[in-house]
């Protein structure tokens, strides 16, 4: 579920992911809710528990019908392309394609506790990194 400051939040389900070529492929639905608190009791309601929480702000452009995704998280900062023509707007913009992660961030966070033992549970942002 993806908050949204003032806008309520969206609740996304992915599917498992395939790979094209290195394009991660996954078939997304997307529901726009007017309160996570409420969609968390919901979601309690039917019977399901947070596993795991990660947090990222996302700023996004648009080039044509593509969208570039920056995501800011508390292990760094990520790209993503969406859309149709992703592969060839990443290319355009001076991604290499043999480079690309194909782990989710909770993967990337799994691998960050690795080698830092310290971290805390869950990917969030400290109240420092929030400024």
């Amino acid at each position: 579920m993806r908050a949204e400051e003032g806008r309520g939040a969206v609740v996304t389900f992915k599917g498992p992911a395939s790979f094209e070529r290195n394009l991660k492929v996954r078939r997304e639905l997307e529901i726009r809710i007017e309160s996570a608190e409420k969609a968390l009791t919901l979601f309690a309601a039917l019977g399901f528990a947070v596993e795991r929480r990660y947090q990222k702000m996302r700023e996004e452009w648009r080039l044509g019908t593509e969208t570039i995704c920056l995501d800011h998280t508390p292990i760094g900062d990520f790209v993503e392309f969406e859309g149709d023509r992703a592969e060839a707007v990443a290319k355009r913009c001076g991604f290499d394609q043999e480079k690309a992660l194909r782990k989710s961030y909770l993967m990337l966070y799994a691998d960050y506790v690795a080698e830092h033992p310290e971290a805390p549970r869950d990917m969030v942002f400290t109240d420092s990194e929030k400024k």
